[in-house]
């Protein structure tokens, strides 16, 4: 939980966070307004890829439950897998890869 600091400004005045307690990804989180009222809810589907060992974000969707919207990311219903086939060799990470393949 995050609660605003006295003498500070933002948007939230406090928020809840529910984590996964296996991946330890975000999955849902509430966000209170200044006067302790429920405000904003996020949801994160993720996705486990068990033949590869890898998680991943499937549906995003964040209510508004002040203006009465809602807004969704990551419909991928229709889309293939995520190619997760790229193994870099151990250099690609040295400080020297990176600066040759940034762009400036």
């Amino acid at each position: 939980m995050g609660t605003l600091r006295p003498g500070t400004s933002h948007d939230y005045g406090k928020r809840v966070f529910y984590v996964d307690e296996d991946s330890w990804w975000l999955a849902l989180a509430d966000g209170y307004d200044r006067r302790n009222q429920l405000w904003r809810y996020y949801e994160l589907h993720p996705v486990n890829y068990y033949d590869v060992g890898f998680l991943a974000a499937t549906i995003e969707d964040q209510y508004d439950m002040t203006a009465g919207r809602a807004f969704f990311l990551g419909l991928d219903n229709e889309d293939a897998a995520p190619d997760v086939s790229f193994r870099a060799p151990d250099d690609y990470f040295t400080p020297a890869e990176v600066r040759r393949q940034g762009v400036r």
